[in-house]
């Protein structure tokens, strides 16, 4: 009855595949078990062949030690340290640039210029620049009332391995609208955009100056190469440049060109 039972837990655990790459994290122990149960079978149907049981044994504590290791050195290489730079802006913004917004030109330089400084950072969800998140509403940049009043089912046909969720909250996308600021010259940013994210201060990596990075690509800025020319350095460590765009909600000259073609 117990093997029923655990193969159903099996395939209970699919629908959780959804989220990606947290997948990683938490169903190793789930799985963990059921390695284990076919490694005591292997070794209940050699019980009579002693070197059968311990080159069997052998080969498991070394493919588990092994595997271990390798996984471990993944996720390392994939989620590293923070550099100094990253905590030393966050430093910066967290003493002398408390108000508005940073509008960084990649997420995960971002995010973690935000984790320091506790300041309001778009874009949101970090590396992954998602178009939804708590950080939203966390940010003030939208109110629970607007995001309750536009939460709706989405359609079955629309889920896909990459769907964080079977619900959505509708005409929100700040992904896009981050792309439209990094795509606004100073000064021509839409009062809507303008009110709802205040934009202050524009973060930027200084080996891609005048652009922004995101999905493993690069594009252009107009907002980067406009700062260039019409706003003031306020930090600078070599790798990171913090530009402020003015005071909250007050907008900015026109900038002159150039700008992407």
């Amino acid at each position: 009855m117990s093997e029923p039972f655990l193969a159903l837990v099996l395939v209970g655990l699919i629908p959780t595949l959804f989220l990606r790459a947290y997948t990683g994290f938490y169903i190793l122990p789930f799985l963990s078990l059921f390695a284990g149960l076919g490694f005591v079978g292997v070794i209940r149907s050699h019980r009579h062949r002693r070197l059968v049981i311990g080159v069997v044994t052998v080969s498991i504590l070394v493919i588990t030690v092994g595997s271990s290791i390798y996984i471990l050195e993944v996720e390392i290489d994939r989620t590293p340290a923070m550099p100094n730079d990253a905590y030393s802006t966050g430093l910066y913004v967290l003493r002398h640039a408390p108000d508005g917004t940073v509008i960084a030109s990649e997420g995960l330089m971002g995010v973690r210029v935000a984790a320091i400084s506790g300041a309001r950072v778009l874009p949101v969800g970090g590396a992954g620049t998602t178009f939804q998140s708590p950080e939203l509403i966390a940010y003030r940049f939208f109110s629970i009332n607007e995001v309750n009043g536009q939460i709706a089912q989405s359609p079955l046909t629309s889920l896909t391995i990459d769907s964080d969720s079977l619900w959505v909250a509708t005409n929100i996308q700040a992904e896009a609208d981050w792309v439209q600021i990094l795509d606004s010259p100073m000064g021509s940013l839409s009062p809507s955009l303008m009110i709802r994210y205040q934009p202050v201060y524009y973060l930027e990596d200084k080996a891609h100056p005048g652009q922004y990075l995101a999905f493993d690509n690069v594009y252009c800025s107009n907002l980067g190469l406009s700062v260039q020319h019409a706003a003031y350095t306020v930090y600078d460590n070599g790798n990171e440049r913090l530009w402020w765009l003015g005071s909250p909600g007050a907008g900015s000259a026109p900038s002159p060109r150039p700008e992407c073609p």
